[in-house]
């Protein structure tokens, strides 16, 4: 970050989570006023003496009111990611983030960065076409604004993809493989979304775009795999299960109210992605390490 912006103002939402963390310890350094949104019950559990915690929801429009009073930039990163009650995202994803512009608006933020993903599409489920409503509503700000669509994220705590892959490898009897496992994945190092993020708060050049934030190369869900057991040096049979066994394990597990696995999981899987990081690359200096190289830190 530039020294000359360090008097700027700026709210985070979603900072309870892993990636909300390690942003505010990257940029707390560099001498900004941070604020952060969390709700009520999230209060007490949110314990960091380096910024102001404003409680408020994404469904309560005084409260954002309030929040985004006198601030430079909004880095919005709350949303729900999965659960089996699809209108919950269309009601926090969606809805929130409208209702999250309205106020700045309102309070005239000079910013509005967005965190989506990169399966944002209308044919990836009920989570990837909230992402996508969302996305339409942030390119409707009439200041500033970024999209940023982040590919797998790994290094990011046990709950996320990666590791739960790395889990599997290192402890299951064998590997269970969704489909023919030739779907691409684009895994990206948390660090390098933290970067990402950090630099288009400030760069004039990152303005009224989306951006793919991925790592370097794309892999099949095999290659992948590949790259972990090797790296483990632990090889294991896999096992290919069909589809349609998935999406009705999804939906028993749905009715039995579980969601380890759930039932728009399949269609974000699926649905096409792009991988291209070279927008981010030329606008904002974007260099992702290698997937070789980044699981290396987790393992």
């Amino acid at each position: 970050m530039n020294s000359k912006n360090n008097n700027m103002k700026i709210l985070i939402t979603g900072a309870t989570g892993i990636i909300g963390k390690k942003l505010i310890d990257f940029i707390v350094p560099f001498g900004h006023s941070i604020s952060v949104l969390i709700k009520e019950e999230d209060r007490a559990k949110f314990q960091d003496q380096r910024v102001v915690c404003v409680v408020g929801d994404l469904l309560n429009k005084n409260s954002l009111d309030k929040a985004t009073v006198d601030m430079d930039v909004v880095v919005h990163m709350a949303g729900i990611t999965h659960t089996n009650i699809t209108k919950l995202y269309f009601s926090i994803n969606t809805e929130g983030t409208k209702n999250l512009l309205e106020s700045c608006k309102k309070n005239n933020t000079k910013r509005f960065i967005y965190l989506s993903s990169r399966t944002a599409s209308s044919d990836g489920g009920g989570y990837a076409y909230s992402k996508l409503l969302a996305e339409q509503a942030v390119k409707n700000f009439f200041n500033e604004w970024v999209v940023l669509r982040p590919a797998e994220v790994y290094g990011a705590g046990d709950k996320e993809a990666i590791a739960r892959l790395v889990r599997i490898i290192r402890k299951a009897r064998f590997i269970p493989i969704v489909g023919d496992g030739s779907y691409t994945l684009c895994p990206v190092y948390i660090d390098d979304v933290i970067h990402a993020i950090i630099k288009v708060i400030e760069e004039p050049k990152a303005n009224k775009k989306t951006y793919v934030i991925g790592g370097p190369n794309e892999y099949s869900l095999e290659e992948i795999i590949d790259i972990i057991s090797k790296q483990l040096n632990i090889f294991k049979i896999r096992v290919h299960i069909p589809i349609f066994m998935i999406k009705v394990l999804a939906y028993a597990l749905s009715i039995c109210k579980k969601d380890f696995v759930v039932r728009d999981q399949v269609p974000r899987l699926l649905c096409k992605k792009s991988g291209d990081i070279d927008p981010a690359r030329k606008d904002f200096g974007y260099s992702p390490i290698p997937f070789k190289k980044g699981i290396k830190k987790i393992l």
